[in-house]
């Protein structure tokens, strides 16, 4: 039997330790397995504990159940905490996105009204430009009509 121990990797080896040397036939077997369990950490089966033990025992595991518990509720807390703060976020981001459009949209309206006004300028600018060819168009043809009819009275 010591030989299939030996053949187990160290950890399963600590593990079964206690069983082994129970199977043993050794003086104080019972003080020697209770230090190796002692020793690794090994809780008591409950047939092998005294009652005291056992309420010992039981009264630890409902500890370790209310610390199971309270680090539960800590996590969960803490859940929905950064659950909050991702909605707040995405919030925010909907409401910045939003924005930015408006932003974007208005940026395009006042770009449209530019162009508008901007073309409505050409338009205008055009149209002077137009009447001041044809003033002088005119004036050049009244000048010439002047000059016509002074050529053409009699001295």
């Amino acid at each position: 039997m010591s030989e299939v121990i030996q053949g187990l990797p160290p950890q399963v080896q600590a593990v079964v330790l206690d069983l082994w040397v129970n199977l043993l036939d050794v003086p104080q077997k019972q003080e020697f397995v209770e230090r190796i369990r002692a020793a690794l950490g090994t809780p008591k089966s409950p047939d092998e504990m005294t009652p005291e033990e056992q309420e010992a025992a039981a009264q630890q595991q409902a500890l370790e159940q209310q610390q199971a518990e309270l680090q539960m509720r800590e996590m969960t807390g803490r859940v929905a905490k950064l659950e909050a703060e991702a909605a707040r976020a995405r919030a925010a981001a909907q409401r910045d996105n939003a924005g930015a459009q408006r932003d974007v949209a208005a940026a395009q309206g006042q770009r449209y009204v530019d162009a508008l006004n901007q073309a409505h300028t050409a338009e205008i600018i055009t149209g002077i430009q137009n009447m001041e060819q044809e003033q002088e168009v005119l004036q050049q043809q009244m000048l010439h009509t002047l000059q016509q009819r002074m050529h053409e009275m009699p001295l």
